[in-house]
């Protein structure tokens, strides 16, 4: 797997871990809510307000990825509610709910801020957290909804492969592709120009001829830079984009992202 792609929702549930204590979870004084390109739309979903908004945003984001702040806010519910199953199959709680290091997609989800402040691969000790099996009965106690939840995401794929395909980016995704080559030097390809730019960083920094990690992580610093550079116009374009299609595809699954708030809420999460 790519160190700096971040981790593909197609890997499964395994990936996701969260900070979530027996009797609820609360974020960390430093870190307050980010809002969510998508939290206008909470009113059209929930307009009874049963909701928390920011629980509703938190589960929207955490199911229709798209690029920019909200990932901050899909990294932080996807961990929760890992954390949440693991705490009801007996396990321990995960360490901090707002650690960034497990990303999904930076090729197609970026979040050029925090990539410029902690780079493509996060530095440093993983918080602990231990999940369980996807097959164990005790992981749907709490959110019973959780599955069919994280279901939603390959619907939702389907809209974004489509819309990533189209004609209209062609030209922003070329224009990508002619600037990570031209900064990097490295080969890029003007299909999927991200993806292409990440195998070839990866490629290039395990084949550095050195044993000191701080020289790795100072290569993949420097092309974690030159990707945010290269990337402004597609984080932006495409987020747009996305952002226009998502109020369908959330009214379509109204009732399945309300219930699915309504069990963190009861389950204790803290957004």
């Amino acid at each position: 797997m790519s160190l700096v792609a971040g981790v593909a929702r197609q890997v499964g549930l395994a990936v996701f871990v969260g900070c979530f204590a027996l009797g609820g979870c609360v974020a960390s004084p430093e870190t307050g809510p980010v809002t969510s390109p998508g939290a206008g739309q909470v009113s059209e979903v929930d307009p009874s307000g049963v909701v928390d908004p920011q629980i509703l945003s938190d589960a929207i984001d955490g199911a229709l990825f798209v690029p920019g702040e909200s990932m901050i806010r899909a990294m932080r519910v996807l961990r929760a509610g890992a954390s949440i199953r693991a705490v009801d199959c007996g396990g321990e709680p995960f360490e901090n709910l707002d650690y960034t290091g497990d990303r999904f997609d930076q090729a197609v989800f970026p979040y050029l801020k925090l990539i410029a402040d902690k780079g493509l691969v996060e530095h440093g000790e993983k918080p602990k957290g231990v999940r369980n099996g996807s097959g164990d009965e005790c992981l749907l106690r709490s959110l019973p909804s959780f599955e069919d939840w994280m279901k939603l995401d390959f619907a939702w794929e389907d809209i974004v492969r489509e819309e990533y395909h189209s004609n209209d980016l062609a030209q922003v995704l070329k224009r990508q592709a002619i600037c990570l080559r031209e900064k990097s030097g490295l080969k890029v390809d003007d299909d999927e120009p991200a993806a292409r730019y990440m195998n070839s960083v990866d490629f290039a920094a395990s084949s550095l001829d050195t044993d000191d990690h701080k020289e790795v992580e100072a290569f993949i610093d420097r092309h974690s830079d030159i990707y945010v550079e290269c990337t402004s116009e597609y984080e932006t374009v495409f987020r747009e984009r996305l952002l226009e299609l998502r109020p369908a595809f959330i009214e379509k699954n109204r009732e399945l992202l309300t219930k699915f708030a309504l069990e963190l809420s009861d389950a204790g999460y803290v957004p």
